[in-house]
């Protein structure tokens, strides 16, 4: 949906059939229909005047590809013009305040740039020539000079005049969604989605990228719409019983681990660096699932995996990993995750972080680094 600047309607992408076309809804609920073929249009955004309308829609190339170019409609006459072409497609148009300019990305193959063209597709010109994946949407500043898109994840900024990029955000795993100027262009408002969580925070900084604070919190979220990792019940090598609801209140980390491997000894150390910077606020189970003989893995005994606490020098809990333990606790509540890095129903070295309340936040099915399991706990401690 799009607004039109003098929010007297909006444009919707609607389904028909195979295909889309766009409507125009007045505040009263008049429809007009403004395509109606059997193209695909989508991401519409109007001019600044409102007199025009860009958007993206699909066209077999003379190589006999499927690319996606950029179309200008004018709501007057209904005339459409292709603003972009060529082999590769054209994406996220995003008129310049004034009108003038058209920015959008260009889809090249192993990589993605931002490109600039005359509101009416003359003069195109790639604004960046280096490695980076740059992507829509590209918004624009107030005053026309500079705009904002997407690169590898985080945010940055292109300045028209001096041709100079700043990344104005970290790259830790967070992935921005959307992004806005204020009014004067003195900050930026922004929805960041955290990986590990599958949830998006609500954040503001200055536009310089300093300043950087969460409004709200995606932990806010409602609990049901997040799994819940089914209790169990284990004895430890030393033979403690315990069972998982007996550290609510308190973040558990669940590491399974191939006893032996290397891939192993490199998980405790991440988790000793947990440890020492969460202290009681976390609970780390270490589960073994196999252990490395010189006949390949079997299944790991108490023996060996009391050895591998010894030699780590923990406190933790250490206890075999069942089959009914690995699909009960972790699998079975991992939405669309499928089966990739396990071993028959058990996870290969791998780590779940279950929140106070017992909800599933996180899995991650090879070597974790502490830093990862870290933006985790950061948002749930």
């Amino acid at each position: 949906m799009t607004w039109s600047p003098d929010g007297n309607s909006i444009v919707c992408v609607a389904r028909r059939g195979d295909h889309t076309d766009l409507v125009l809804v007045g505040m009263d609920g008049d429809m007009r229909w403004l395509t109606n073929d059997e193209d695909v249009e989508l991401n519409p955004t109007f001019s600044p005047d409102g007199m025009r309308l860009a958007y993206d829609s699909p066209r077999v190339t003379a190589g006999n590809r499927l690319a996606w170019y950029v179309n200008i409609l004018e709501l007057s006459t209904y005339e459409r013009v292709q603003l972009t072409s060529g082999e590769n497609s054209s994406v996220g148009p995003s008129w310049s305040p004034d009108g003038k300019n058209m920015a959008f990305v260009v889809l090249k193959p192993r990589t993605s740039r931002l490109w600039i063209a005359d509101a009416d597709g003359s003069n195109p010109r790639e604004l960046s020539d280096d490695d980076q994946f740059e992507r829509a949407p590209i918004v624009w500043h107030p005053d026309g000079g500079k705009m904002l898109y997407s690169s590898r994840g985080g945010i940055c900024e292109f300045d028209l005049g001096s041709g100079e990029k700043r990344i104005l955000t970290r790259h830790d795993g967070t992935i921005y969604t959307d992004y806005r100027y204020s009014p004067d262009g003195s900050k930026i408002i922004y929805c960041s989605l955290v990986i590990p969580l599958l949830l998006h925070d609500l954040g503001i900084m200055d536009s310089d990228g300093s300043h950087e604070i969460t409004i709200i919190s995606g932990i806010k979220i409602d609990l049901p719409l997040i799994k819940e990792a089914t209790d169990f019940s284990i004895k430890d090598v030393d033979g403690k019983e315990f069972k998982l609801s007996d550290f609510r209140e308190r973040v558990t980390v669940l590491a399974f681990v191939i006893v032996g491997s290397e891939a192993c000894e490199s998980q405790i150390e991440s988790l000793k660096s947990i440890e020492e910077k969460y202290g009681d606020s976390v609970v780390i189970i270490v589960l073994g699932i196999w252990q490395t003989t010189p006949s390949g893995l079997e299944a790991c005994d108490e023996e060996t995996l009391r050895g591998l606490k010894d030699r780590a020098g923990v406190e933790w809990l250490f206890a075999k990993a069942s089959e009914e333990m690995g699909y009960n606790c972790v699998i079975r509540h991992l939405p669309q995750r499928g089966q990739v890095g396990f071993r028959g129903m058990i996870p290969t070295t791998s780590v779940a972080v279950i929140d106070g309340e017992g909800y599933l936040r996180y899995y991650h099915p090879v070597i974790t680094p502490s830093v990862m399991i870290e933006n985790v706990i950061d948002r749930l401690v």
